[in-house]
C-alpha cells in the first residue's frame, strides 16, 4: 500500500527497482527515493517519458522498452507540464483519483440506466485495477474511465464524435481498453459502423511512429500465448491461478447475466476473460497484473445485484398494493351487505 506518512514520501509511488534503468534518471530528481526491490513497476516508466514528453527518443538507455512504454502516452503526456520531482508525482496521483471519479460516475449513470442503485458505482473504489492505481503509479484508472465515458457518449443522441476521441485516447492510455468499443460496435453500432476502424487505426499509426522514430518494439508481443498456456506455467494449484479462475467463473456468470439486459458490457466481461485465459505467466505470477486484466467484474457484479433486489422490492411492493386493494374490495362488499 502507499505510505506516506510521516514524511509523505510520494516516491513510493513510483515503485522504482533497486537494479531498473530508470533509477538513476528518478535520482536526479529526487533524491534517495524510496526504492522496491528487483525491476519495481510501470510508475518509474512513467514518470520517465512524463519528463522527456514530447522527446520521447531521449528515454532510450532509461526503459527496458522506450516504444512500448510510449505506446500508453496519454497518461505521462498529461503531467509533462509539471515540474519535476514531487509535483509530477502529486499530480499523477491526483489525476487518478480524478479518473477513479469518473469512472466511478460513468458506472453510476450506467446502473441507473438498468434500474440499479446508482451507489453502485462507487463499486469502482473497491475494483482493484482503480485502488492499485491509487497506490501505485498505473495509468489504468484514466484509460478505464475514458472508455467506459466513451461507451457513456456513444448511447447519447449526437455523442459518436466525443466517444470516437474517448476511445481513441483510451486506446492510447492502455490498449486493452480497445475491447469496450469493439463490444460496442459489435453490439450497438448499425448506422455507424464507419467509426469502427477509427480508434484501433490510430493506436496502429501510433505504433507505426514509434518503431520508425525510436525503434525497439519491446516485449509486449510476449505476454500473449495459446489459451491457458500460461496458467499451466505458473501452476494450476497457485493462489494465483486461484484467483484468475475465481474471476473467469464471474465473467462467465456476468456474461449470461447481462447478454439480454445490456449485451455490450457483456460482450466487454466475455472479451476480457479471452484476454486472461491468453495471458502470459509475465502477467500472471503478480495478482495485481491479472486483476488488471478484468477490471470490471466488481462494480457490473453490483449492478447486476443491485437491480434485482430493486425488481424484488418493487414486485413486493406490487403485490402488497394488490393485497390492499382486494382488502379494500372486501370491506366495500361487507358495508353494502350490512347496509
Amino acid at each position: 500500500m502507499l505510505d506516506l506518512a510521516p514524511d509523505f514520501d510520494f516516491s513510493r509511488y513510483l515503485r522504482v527497482g533497486e537494479v531498473t534503468s530508470a533509477r538513476p534518471f528518478v535520482e536526479a530528481d529526487i533524491p534517495d527515493p524510496h526504492l522496491a526491490s528487483g525491476w519495481g513497476h510501470d510508475g518509474q516508466a512513467n514518470y520517465v517519458l512524463s519528463q522527456v514528453f514530447p522527446n520521447l527518443a531521449d528515454a532510450e538507455g532509461h526503459l527496458d522498452s522506450v516504444t512500448y512504454r510510449s505506446r500508453r502516452i496519454v497518461y505521462p503526456a498529461l503531467t509533462a507540464w509539471l515540474p519535476d520531482g514531487q509535483p509530477t508525482l502529486i499530480g499523477m496521483w491526483v489525476l487518478n483519483l480524478i479518473a477513479t471519479g469518473l469512472a466511478a460516475a460513468a458506472i453510476g449513470a450506467l446502473a441507473v440506466r438498468h434500474n440499479a442503485s446508482w451507489i453502485a458505482g462507487a463499486t469502482v473504489g473497491l475494483t482493484l485495477a482503480f485502488l492499485a492505481s491509487m497506490v501505485i503509479d498505473l495509468g489504468d484508472a484514466l484509460g478505464l474511465a475514458l472508455a467506459a465515458g466513451g461507451l457513456y457518449f456513444w448511447r447519447k443522441d449526437r455523442g459518436t464524435a466525443a466517444a470516437i476521441v474517448l476511445f481513441s485516447l483510451a486506446a492510447l492510455t492502455r490498449e486493452t481498453t480497445l475491447l469496450i468499443p469493439a463490444a460496442a460496435f459489435l453490439a450497438e453500432g448499425i448506422g455507424r459502423r464507419r467509426f469502427r476502424l477509427i480508434p484501433p487505426a490510430i493506436i496502429a499509426a501510433w505504433i507505426v511512429v514509434l518503431d520508425i522514430t525510436i525503434g525497439d518494439p519491446g516485449k509486449s508481443s510476449a505476454q500473449f500465448r495459446r489459451p491457458f498456456a500460461g496458467w499451466v506455467d505458473q501452476g494450476i494449484a497457485t493462489p494465483e491461478i486461484l484467483v484468475a479462475s475465481i474471476l473467469g467463473v464471474a465473467s462467465l456468470w456476468l456474461g449470461a447475466r447481462l447478454w439480454n439486459v445490456d449485451r455490450t458490457w457483456a460482450l466487454i466481461v466475455l472479451f476480457d476473460l479471452a484476454v486472461l485465459i491468453a495471458v502470459d505467466r509475465a502477467v500472471l505470477f503478480n495478482t495485481l497484473n491479472l486483476t488488471r486484466v478484468i477490471p470490471w467484474v466488481i462494480p457490473l457484479a453490483a449492478i447486476v445485484l443491485s437491480r434485482d433486489r430493486q425488481a424484488e422490492s418493487a414486485d413486493k411492493d406490487g403485490l402488497d398494493g394488490e393485497r390492499h386493494t382486494m382488502v379494500e374490495g372486501l370491506v366495500d362488499r361487507t358495508a353494502l351487505r350490512h347496509a
